[in-house]
């Protein structure tokens, strides 16, 4: 009998064993990365003094009474759910900084920690620490996990809502389940709406993805609608329109296309970063790589129909609703897209990274696999590093203002007790109703004062035309011929150097035109941005 020479196979009993050894690099890259972003969330809650806006923030929930707080909403632009749940969340913790941004870190905290369990159903676990991490080392959670602002509560509110989606589209189809993900979604569109008002558009776009991928249950996602449209427009006539001390007709927001790919680029970066796009990047192009190198061999196993699914239909076409909405309402109303109010809805951007990893894993080779798991682990650990930026003597370039620093300089100067300190603002005076914008600005400024001093606004436009006060113009001309308090001017919010020097020598000129020869010096402060106080060399 002839000897017969069987062809030689490969030996692939190692591949399992490198599937799984990626798989755990990921688990362990991805976790650790998500576990730095959250516990970074509660260092350093008093690096930085309040910022103007978390200033707004503290003046709503800063008196004893409930019924001057809700008067104080009701002259704001903002829903009132975030301010009565800080008020009362401050009456345990004080109105300080750690007390007050706190609750932001836990609010953030608790948005990602439920969008990893509550989304198993749909993504792997190493896709959802995937997400996870992105979301906790992006520039935008970073910010709001320590803003005292209603955006990281407003991600919690996301997340819900995220997940009693991705449960109405599993493939499980119990009717009483249903019932009740809807009666949950009713709860949750509703608080989220009294967060933030994009909140509402987010919630508008789900109703209507959500109309089309379940069609059974199109009659009720209607009437949910209906009564969130109802409900919201009945607040925003009888209680925003009616009591808001802002015109909602005008603000510092744009609707023109440059400003609509300005904000859009400023959503990448804050969403992503360059690092965290190149991630996706990566994600994708090996998804498209082996899927189609799949096809081509005849190879191709089922995968569902990624990214044509129910799913990717929710995770892109809400996003996309949202920024349509956007845009459509700034254009006919008032101007209203800003990247922070966007990003409100990033839990359906940190489920389209788990979904991408998870696909881009699913068709990878075990060696492409482990290599995925290790570039991405790198590049999710070198975003949780921005977590040293809460670490002195780090001063990151965000949105902080130097009002802390600022104000405590000039109770260091004894001739200013009990005066007024005029505050110069680049803000239009049209943007308020009369009265609104010095008590704005008297509020914010005087927050660190502690009653040292009197905070008085100056509208840029105003100091350039001419138009001050008679009280005003005689301060400034007593304290040019050397009384009193020398300061001239102050600001800690959106003021160049430039602007600020224009200003004052306007406000001098209008003062005392022969105040020409005064010699005025500038103490600048930097806390992410710069202030600056302008005062007479005495």
């Amino acid at each position: 009998m002839a000897d017969r020479a069987w062809p030689l196979r490969p030996n692939l009993a190692w591949r399992p064993a490198l599937t799984e050894v990626g798989d755990f690099l990921a688990l362990v890259g991805f976790g650790i990365a998500c576990a730095i972003g959250l516990a970074g969330a509660f260092v350093g809650l008093e690096s930085h003094g309040f910022w103007f806006d978390e200033l707004l923030t503290a003046h709503i929930v800063e008196p004893s009474d409930p019924a001057e707080m809700l008067a104080r909403i009701a002259e704001d632009v903002h829903p009132p759910l975030y301010s009565m749940v800080l008020f009362a969340y401050a009456k345990l913790v004080g109105i300080s900084e750690p007390g007050l941004r706190s609750f932001s870190a836990l609010s953030a905290c608790a948005a990602v920690l439920l969008f990893v369990a509550t989304t198993r159903q749909a993504f792997t676990l190493h896709g959802r620490l995937f997400g996870a991490a992105m979301a906790t080392g992006s520039l935008f959670w970073f910010f709001q996990s320590q803003n005292a602002r209603p955006y990281a509560l407003s991600l919690l509110v996301s997340a819900a809502i995220l997940a009693i989606c991705l449960r109405l589209l599993s493939e499980r189809r119990d009717p009483a389940e249903s019932k009740t993900l809807l009666l949950g979604l009713t709860a949750f569109v509703f608080v989220g709406s009294f967060v933030h008002f994009y909140v509402l558009y987010e919630s508008l776009a789900v109703l209507i993805v959500l109309a089309f991928l379940r069609p059974d249950k199109r009659l009720a996602i209607l009437g949910i609608g209906v009564a969130l449209l109802t409900t919201l427009g009945l607040y925003v006539t009888l209680v925003a329109m009616a009591f808001s001390q802002a015109n909602l007709a005008s603000n510092w927001i744009r609707n023109d296309v440059d400003w609509y790919r300005q904000v859009l680029e400023s959503c990448l970066q804050y969403a992503l970063g360059k690092i965290g796009s190149v991630a996706i990047v990566i994600c994708a192009v090996v998804f498209a790589f082996y899927r189609a190198l799949s096809r081509e061999d005849g190879r191709d196993k089922p995968r569902g129909r990624f990214p044509l699914d129910p799913v990717m239909g929710l995770l892109l076409g809400v996003p996309l609703l949202v920024l349509a909405g956007s845009v459509v309402s700034s254009t006919l109303f008032t101007p209203n897209f800003f990247d922070r109010s966007f990003l409100v809805l990033s839990p359906f951007l940190w489920a389209f990274c788990a979904r991408l990893y998870d696909q881009a894993a699913a068709v990878a080779p075990p060696a492409v696999r482990m290599a995925l798991a290790l570039t991405l682990s790198g590049i999710v650990l070198s975003m949780a590093s921005i977590v040293l930026q809460r670490l002195p003597p780090e001063r990151p370039g965000l949105g902080y203002e130097p009002f802390r620093e600022s104000a405590e300089w000039i109770r260091g100067i004894a001739d200013c007790r009990s005066e007024i300190v005029p505050v110069i603002s680049t803000d239009r005076r049209e943007w308020y109703k009369p009265g609104r914008g010095q008590a704005v600005y008297a509020s914010t400024y005087g927050y660190y004062l502690r009653g040292f001093a009197r905070p008085q606004v100056v509208f840029v436009e105003d100091a350039l035309a001419g138009n001050l006060s008679v009280d005003l113009r005689a301060e400034l001309r007593r304290r040019l011929d050397g009384k009193g308090c020398p300061i001239v001017a102050w600001a800690a919010h959106n003021m160049p150097f430039e602007t600020m020097t224009r200003t004052v020598n306007a406000l001098l000129r209008v003062a005392d035109p022969a105040a020409a020869g005064a010699v005025v010096k500038a103490e600048a402060f930097a806390d992410g941005q710069v202030g600056y106080v302008m005062y007479l060399d005495r």
